[in-house]
Protein backbone atom coordinates (compact mmCIF):
# COMPACT_ATOMS: atom_id res chain seq x y z
CA UNK A 1 0.00 0.00 0.00
CA UNK A 2 1.53 2.97 -0.73
CA UNK A 3 1.76 6.02 1.24
CA UNK A 4 0.54 9.52 0.89
CA UNK A 5 2.61 11.84 -1.14
CA UNK A 6 3.18 14.28 2.29
CA UNK A 7 5.20 10.92 3.42
CA UNK A 8 7.15 9.94 0.75
CA UNK A 9 8.03 13.68 0.81
CA UNK A 10 9.27 13.05 4.03
CA UNK A 11 10.94 10.34 3.18
CA UNK A 12 12.86 11.44 0.41
CA UNK A 13 13.92 14.43 2.23
CA UNK A 14 15.63 11.91 5.17
CA UNK A 15 17.71 9.82 2.33
CA UNK A 16 19.07 12.99 0.52
CA UNK A 17 19.68 14.21 4.17
CA UNK A 18 21.70 10.63 5.15
CA UNK A 19 22.90 10.12 1.68
CA UNK A 20 24.89 14.17 1.96
CA UNK A 21 26.13 13.12 5.39
CA UNK A 22 27.44 10.36 4.58
CA UNK A 23 28.98 11.67 1.47
CA UNK A 24 30.38 14.50 3.40
CA UNK A 25 31.95 11.98 5.64
CA UNK A 26 33.88 9.94 3.07
CA UNK A 27 34.72 12.64 1.44
CA UNK A 28 38.67 13.73 0.92
CA UNK A 29 39.27 16.89 3.35
CA UNK A 30 38.77 20.20 1.37
CA UNK A 31 41.06 23.37 2.72
CA UNK A 32 38.77 26.35 4.25
CA UNK A 33 39.47 29.03 5.77
CA UNK A 34 38.32 30.00 9.61
CA UNK A 35 38.82 33.10 11.48
CA UNK A 36 41.89 31.87 13.33
CA UNK A 37 43.45 30.37 9.97
CA UNK A 38 43.67 28.03 7.38
CA UNK A 39 41.62 24.52 8.13
CA UNK A 40 42.92 20.90 6.31
CA UNK A 41 40.93 18.74 7.42
CA UNK A 42 39.54 19.58 11.13
CA UNK A 43 43.26 20.54 12.07
CA UNK A 44 43.56 24.49 12.19
CA UNK A 45 46.78 25.98 11.18
CA UNK A 46 48.13 29.51 12.54
CA UNK A 47 48.56 32.06 9.93
CA UNK A 48 52.64 32.83 9.26
CA UNK A 49 52.79 36.21 10.68
CA UNK A 50 55.13 38.58 8.46
CA UNK A 51 58.64 39.81 10.47
CA UNK A 52 59.19 43.22 9.69
CA UNK A 53 63.14 43.91 8.82
CA UNK A 54 64.69 46.53 11.19
CA UNK A 55 66.32 48.69 9.13
CA UNK A 56 69.21 50.89 10.60
CA UNK A 57 70.62 54.07 9.34
CA UNK A 58 73.85 54.55 8.34
CA UNK A 59 74.45 58.13 10.53
CA UNK A 60 73.21 55.49 13.63
CA UNK A 61 76.03 53.11 13.10
CA UNK A 62 78.73 55.68 13.19
CA UNK A 63 77.74 57.28 16.01
CA UNK A 64 80.70 56.68 18.63
CA UNK A 65 79.22 54.23 21.40
CA UNK A 66 80.34 57.31 23.81
CA UNK A 67 78.59 60.32 22.43
CA UNK A 68 75.63 58.17 22.20
CA UNK A 69 75.53 57.43 25.98
CA UNK A 70 76.00 61.45 26.60
CA UNK A 71 73.22 61.76 23.89
CA UNK A 72 70.90 59.83 26.42
CA UNK A 73 72.00 61.36 29.50
CA UNK A 74 69.52 64.05 31.06
CA UNK A 75 71.41 64.88 34.24
CA UNK A 76 74.38 67.38 33.43
CA UNK A 77 75.97 66.30 36.29
CA UNK A 78 76.95 63.03 35.05
CA UNK A 79 80.25 62.89 33.36
CA UNK A 80 82.57 59.92 31.98
CA UNK A 81 85.48 59.14 33.43
CA UNK A 82 88.74 59.46 32.36
CA UNK A 83 92.19 58.96 32.87
CA UNK A 84 94.39 60.86 34.98
CA UNK A 85 97.39 62.94 33.63
CA UNK A 86 99.28 61.79 37.32
CA UNK A 87 98.90 59.01 39.60
CA UNK A 88 100.91 60.57 42.53
CA UNK A 89 97.13 62.46 43.74
CA UNK A 90 94.34 60.47 44.31
CA UNK A 91 91.97 63.14 45.96
CA UNK A 92 91.90 65.67 43.35
CA UNK A 93 89.68 65.70 39.77
CA UNK A 94 89.64 67.51 37.18
CA UNK A 95 86.74 68.91 35.03
CA UNK A 96 86.80 71.56 32.17
CA UNK A 97 85.91 75.46 32.85
CA UNK A 98 82.37 74.99 31.04
CA UNK A 99 81.40 72.06 32.90
CA UNK A 100 82.27 73.52 36.28
CA UNK A 101 80.50 76.77 35.50
CA UNK A 102 77.68 74.94 34.79
CA UNK A 103 77.38 72.90 38.02
CA UNK A 104 78.23 75.76 39.38
CA UNK A 105 81.57 74.24 41.26
CA UNK A 106 84.54 76.79 41.90
CA UNK A 107 88.10 75.60 41.46
CA UNK A 108 89.72 73.80 44.42
CA UNK A 109 85.64 73.22 45.92
CA UNK A 110 85.11 69.42 47.57
CA UNK A 111 82.78 67.59 45.30
CA UNK A 112 81.07 63.96 45.87
CA UNK A 113 81.39 61.52 43.32
CA UNK A 114 79.36 58.70 43.02
CA UNK A 115 79.47 55.65 41.28
CA UNK A 116 79.09 51.80 40.81
CA UNK A 117 76.53 50.13 43.72
CA UNK A 118 76.03 53.66 45.65
CA UNK A 119 79.80 54.10 46.22
CA UNK A 120 80.84 57.26 46.72
CA UNK A 121 84.11 59.52 47.25
CA UNK A 122 85.43 63.06 48.03
CA UNK A 123 87.61 65.04 46.29
CA UNK A 124 89.13 68.33 45.56
CA UNK A 125 88.12 69.45 41.82
CA UNK A 126 90.16 71.59 39.73
CA UNK A 127 90.24 72.77 36.45
CA UNK A 128 91.59 71.54 33.50
CA UNK A 129 91.53 73.01 29.66
CA UNK A 130 92.25 70.40 28.04
CA UNK A 131 89.45 67.92 29.37
CA UNK A 132 86.44 68.01 27.57
CA UNK A 133 83.08 68.64 28.68
CA UNK A 134 81.42 65.66 29.21
CA UNK A 135 84.73 64.01 30.46
CA UNK A 136 86.08 64.02 34.42
CA UNK A 137 89.80 62.87 34.87
CA UNK A 138 90.58 60.92 37.74
CA UNK A 139 92.95 58.69 39.73
CA UNK A 140 93.22 55.02 39.28
CA UNK A 141 92.62 54.69 43.43
CA UNK A 142 89.46 57.01 43.16
CA UNK A 143 87.97 54.66 40.32
CA UNK A 144 88.80 51.60 42.87
CA UNK A 145 86.88 53.64 45.93
CA UNK A 146 83.61 54.25 42.89
CA UNK A 147 84.04 50.48 41.16
CA UNK A 148 84.54 51.85 37.87
CA UNK A 149 86.51 52.03 34.74
CA UNK A 150 87.74 54.17 32.03
CA UNK A 151 84.21 55.26 29.76
CA UNK A 152 81.55 54.63 33.01
CA UNK A 153 79.21 57.23 33.88
CA UNK A 154 79.47 58.75 37.19
CA UNK A 155 77.65 61.55 39.35
CA UNK A 156 79.49 64.60 40.99
CA UNK A 157 77.79 67.58 42.83
CA UNK A 158 79.43 69.58 45.26
CA UNK A 159 79.76 69.56 49.53
CA UNK A 160 80.33 72.18 51.34
CA UNK A 161 79.15 70.37 54.65
CA UNK A 162 82.70 68.64 54.97
CA UNK A 163 83.75 69.01 58.82
CA UNK A 164 87.49 68.74 59.93
CA UNK A 165 89.28 65.74 61.35
CA UNK A 166 91.17 66.75 64.58
CA UNK A 167 92.70 63.21 63.52
CA UNK A 168 92.92 60.10 60.91
CA UNK A 169 94.04 56.22 61.14
CA UNK A 170 95.41 55.08 58.28
CA UNK A 171 96.74 51.50 57.81
CA UNK A 172 99.04 50.85 54.89
CA UNK A 173 98.71 47.15 52.74
CA UNK A 174 101.06 44.41 53.76
CA UNK A 175 101.98 44.40 50.23
CA UNK A 176 103.09 47.55 49.67
CA UNK A 177 105.00 47.68 52.10
CA UNK A 178 107.62 45.15 50.84
CA UNK A 179 110.87 46.60 50.00
CA UNK A 180 110.27 49.46 51.92
CA UNK A 181 112.65 50.52 54.52
CA UNK A 182 112.11 53.97 55.65
CA UNK A 183 109.35 55.83 57.79
CA UNK A 184 105.93 55.49 57.07
CA UNK A 185 104.65 58.20 59.08
CA UNK A 186 107.70 60.51 57.65
CA UNK A 187 108.11 59.56 54.74
CA UNK A 188 104.97 59.23 53.54
CA UNK A 189 101.72 60.20 55.80
CA UNK A 190 103.43 63.69 56.89
CA UNK A 191 103.94 64.82 53.39
CA UNK A 192 100.61 63.52 51.99
CA UNK A 193 98.61 65.58 54.58
CA UNK A 194 100.37 67.80 56.00
CA UNK A 195 99.48 71.57 55.24
CA UNK A 196 97.03 69.92 52.67
CA UNK A 197 93.41 69.65 52.34
CA UNK A 198 92.66 66.19 51.97
CA UNK A 199 89.36 64.75 51.65
CA UNK A 200 88.96 61.19 53.25
CA UNK A 201 85.79 58.69 53.66
CA UNK A 202 86.23 55.69 56.23
CA UNK A 203 87.44 53.07 54.92
CA UNK A 204 88.84 54.08 51.35
CA UNK A 205 91.89 53.79 49.83
CA UNK A 206 94.04 57.38 49.78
Amino acid sequence: MRGSPTLWAFRTAFVLAVTAKVASSTASPSASISRWGVSRGGATTAKPRRRRRKTSSPIDDEKDPTTAIMERKVNPSTVLVDEALSDEDPSSVHLSAKKMEELDIFHGDTVVIRGKKRKETMCCAYRDDTVTDNEIRMNRVTRSNLRVRLGDPVNIRTESNVKYAASVKVQPFEDTLEGFKGDLKEDVLTPYFEGKFRPVILLQTV
